[in-house]
This record gives C-alpha cells, structure tokens and sequence, in this order.
C-alpha cells in the first residue's frame, strides 16, 4: 500500500505533463491558422489585384520591329467584362492608345456606345480587338462610327460575335464611307465565325457593291500590311481556301502523288539501272 500510495503522484504528474503538451500543441497550432488567415487576401482584396495587374499591363513595350517608341496599349481581355464594367472604363481609361484589346469577354450590343467612347479618347488607334463577345447587329451601325473618329486605324477584330450580313455589310460601308482614301497599309477587317449562312457569297456580293474591298482569295499575296489587288479594305476569311493549295502542296500534279509527296524519289529509283541478279 505504502508503494502504490508514493506512485499515485508520480503517475499523475506525467497526465498532467501529457494533457500540457497538448494544450500547448493545440495552441500553437491555433495561432498558426490565425495567422494564415489573416495573410490570405479576401475576395475584395483580390479583386483589387488583379485590376491593379491589368492597369499594369495597360502599359507594354512595343512588338520586336513593329514601329518607333512605346506602343501605348489597352488591355482588358479575358477580365470576365460585361456591360456595366464598360461605363467606368470609358470613365477613368487614359487617352492615346495605340491599341485596345476588349476581347473575349460578354459585351453585348448594349455595351457599344461605351465602347466607342473608349475609342474616340484615342484618335490615332491601331488595333481594336473585340472577338469572342456577344455582339450583335443592334450595334453595327453605332460601332461603325469608329471609322470617323480614328482614321488611323488599322486591324478591327469582330470575329466569334452574333452579327449577321447586314451588320458584315455596316461595317464594310461605314469603313468605305469615313476612312481616308489612300493610306501606309489596308484595314484589316476579320468578321469570321459569325451568324452569316454563306460566308463565300457575302464576301463576293461586296466586292461587287464597293470596289474598295477585298475578300483575300490570294492568302499568299494578300497579307494585313499589304493587298495585291491595291485595294483599302480587307475582308479576309470569309472565302475558305482551296483545299490542297495552301503551304506545302505542289501544283504540277506530274510531280505530286495526291497525299502532298513529291514522287522525285521514286523516278530516281526507278531510273537506276539495275543490276542483274547473281545466278
């Protein structure tokens, strides 16, 4: 009895000790996940990232043999956008942009009037990328009015949008009707992979009502700096290329075996002479 009464207080310190050591533990690591969530930014504060990382990017050092100086540039594509974001960007963007890339977000034809706001602060843009948004043909005609205010421009991207021909032919006659006749290189025009049914007969229709257009059937000679056919705009992709005359296919069809081979080869073997055979 006299032994077992001298354990008891050494077997209760030890819980003691033990129930500490997890107090402590526990509170160690409470402190930890305190800490990391006050490091972790909130939604709010994240969202004031990444727009200060875009109004970063609105800055960028020109393209490698692309002109003179800084190429002053505007770019909020793939910022999940939509039309109410547009009325405080046309509110505090600066002015002087060579480029504008409003790209891959969700304007819809609402959104346009902004849009042009954007544009007029920058009498002297370059390049207007607005493809894979939801454009449609209520905003043509408002969105043609680029032309008149920025008669420097040179490459206007509507692809993937909802306009239809007649939005295609707004466009092509506000272009035709405000850009100056003669300038350094031919408007750039893509609106491909729209709601146009038959995107080949469009495209000759008008080449046929403006003579100042053209559809770049010759993708060889035809490129955004220059057109073969000396013409001031261009509506390139809406005529598909033929197939087996792009890069790399060989048109004399003596020398090609259909599958984009060259038969060289085999006239060389066939034309050696061939030794005979030993007995």
């Amino acid at each position: 009895e006299e032994k077992s009464n001298g354990e008891a207080p050494e077997d209760e310190d030890l819980d003691k000790a033990t129930e500490m050591a997890g107090l402590q533990k526990f509170k160690l690591r409470s402190e930890q996940c305190s800490e990391e969530r006050r490091h972790t930014p909130s939604p709010e504060v994240r969202r004031q990232q990444r727009e200060r990382s875009q109004r970063s990017r609105s800055q960028r050092s020109p393209r490698k043999g692309k002109g003179k100086g800084h190429s002053r540039v505007l770019n909020r594509s793939r910022g999940r956008l939509g039309d109410g974001e547009l009325v405080k960007l046309a509110k505090d963007c600066e002015e002087n942009y060579d480029e504008i890339d409003l790209s891959r977000n969700h304007f819809t034809s609402e959104g346009v009037a902004q849009i042009l706001e954007i544009c007029k602060k920058s009498p002297d843009l370059k390049v207007l990328k607005l493809f894979n948004n939801q454009l449609g043909d209520e905003g043509a005609e408002e969105l043609g009015e680029i032309f008149k205010h920025c008669h420097s421009i040179e490459e206007v991207h509507l692809s993937h949008n909802n306009f239809t021909e007649a939005a295609v032919e707004a466009m092509v006659k506000a272009a035709n009707r405000e850009l100056p006749r003669k300038a350094e290189r031919p408007l750039w025009l893509r609106m491909e992979h729209n709601k146009v049914q038959n995107t080949e007969n469009l495209a000759r229709d008008i080449e046929k009502h403006y003579p100042a257009v053209c559809a770049r059937e010759d993708r060889a000679r035809c490129t955004p700096r220059v057109c073969a056919m000396g013409k001031r705009i261009h509506l390139p992709f809406l005529i598909e290329a033929p197939k087996g005359k792009g890069r790399g296919r060989f048109p004399d069809r003596q020398n090609h075996d259909g599958k984009g081979h060259r038969r060289g080869r085999v006239r060389r073997e066939d034309s050696r002479r061939r030794r005979p055979t030993p007995r």
